[in-house]
């Protein structure tokens, strides 16, 4: 591989989704809305709402099926569906498959933290159950922010953070559509993980000139 063109050469600061990034979680929260939505007998595909925050998510489903709902009936769900993901979690979390490794080896030579439009106590809950929240920096969760991806907030806030870290300095790891605009609106440079594999991409950061 060609050092000189490595996406890590020159990183100071890696950023990642959780959801889909670095926990395996699509066949949980998949459940989760159609357990919660079940009664309503509505039409959609996780990936189409993955990356959002629940109240979005939902927002999008019920416009995609053209039924009116009010914010305290968004409300409601999303707090049965977030019980619902607590309820599913043991029977089905993993984390995804390598990024173990390369956490381990990244945690070496960059500032790491989790930027995710999911609750802190999901987050925090499969961190703890896989021993790797303290690989992380900082934690920004859905508690944090004003507003969920697309919208850049939670990138920006994490990159301020950390002092005398710019943009260029930084890369965002990200799985879905919405999280890979919000790292787009936010000017910082971003890999989809659905592309490369964590192998791929620890052979990739020992290749890289912190390695050298």
């Amino acid at each position: 591989m060609n050092k000189s063109i490595n996406i890590f050469n020159n990183k100071k600061l890696l950023i990642f989704d959780y959801d889909g990034t670095i926990a395996d979680t699509e066949t949980l929260h998949d459940e989760a809305f159609k357990f919660t939505l079940a009664d309503y007998r509505l039409k959609f595909i996780y990936s189409d709402i993955a990356g959002l925050s629940t109240e979005d998510a939902l927002l999008e489903i019920f416009a995609n099926n053209n039924i009116k709902t009010s914010k305290l009936d968004i409300k409601k769900l999303a707090v049965q569906k977030r019980q619902a993901v607590s309820n599913l979690f043991d029977e089905h979390f993993n984390l995804m498959s390598g990024v173990l490794d390369f956490l381990n080896y990244a945690k070496n030579f960059f500032m790491l933290s989790i930027v995710s439009s999911g609750s802190r106590k999901n987050i925090i809950r499969g961190l703890e159950k896989s021993e790797i929240i303290d690989l992380f920096n900082i934690i920004i969760c859905r508690e944090d922010l004003e507003f969920a991806k697309p919208h850049p907030e939670g990138f920006l806030l994490a990159l301020k953070a950390f002092k005398k870290i710019a943009k260029s300095d930084a890369l965002i790891f990200e799985d879905s559509y919405n999280g890979i605009k919000a790292a787009k609106n936010a000017d910082i440079e971003c890999l989809n993980v659905n592309e490369q594999n964590w192998e791929y991409l620890k052979k990739l950061l020992l290749s890289s000139s912190h390695y050298a």
